[in-house]
């Protein structure tokens, strides 16, 4: 439980879970097998199918996870031998509350990246824009659509400064 936390607080993944009443077989970090995980050299890439029926790509070369799931990549076997209940258990005694926040962390510390690379906007069309821009970065890196980054895993309180700026 505590290493597919760690890959979900890496890489944003959904915890994952089985859904009878889903249309597409869909993978979290929980149920993902090693079919979904290829290792070159130091580079870690996940391909997978998520919520909704979209293809999740991700890459890492992050050396713990590459540690986490070498004696697995490529097989047809669960790379974590638990289930989203356990794992969700486990983040508790951790003292954490919903294994989803991982989500909107990663993904409020992406737009605030993104937001420091980027020209402030000036007016309200620029700041509409530059907002659109933040929020397709983080739906990048969850692997989900700029308007449900935006609305629910961005803190919208990182764009204060920018809206006390725009005219």
């Amino acid at each position: 439980e505590s290493k597919c936390l760690y890959v979900i607080s890496q890489m944003a993944f959904r915890i994952g879970g089985d859904n009878p009443n889903s249309k597409v077989k869909a993978y979290g970090a929980s149920t993902l097998l090693g079919s979904h995980v290829k290792i070159d050299g130091d580079k870690v890439t996940f391909d997978f199918i998520g919520k909704k029926g979209v293809r999740q790509q991700h890459g890492t070369t992050d050396p713990i996870i590459r540690d986490i799931v070498k004696g697995k990549a490529g097989k047809d076997v669960p790379l974590f031998e638990t289930n989203a209940n356990k794992v969700r258990l486990k983040w508790k005694e951790f003292g954490g509350t919903k294994v989803h926040d991982f989500r909107s962390v990663i993904a409020t510390n992406v737009a605030q990246k993104v937001m420091k690379s980027i020209p402030a906007p000036k007016n309200d069309k620029e700041f509409k824009k530059a907002v659109l821009q933040v929020a397709e970065h983080a739906a990048k890196k969850l692997g989900n659509r700029p308007a449900e980054s935006y609305a629910t895993y961005i803190d919208h309180q990182i764009f204060d400064e920018w809206k006390r700026g725009v005219k």
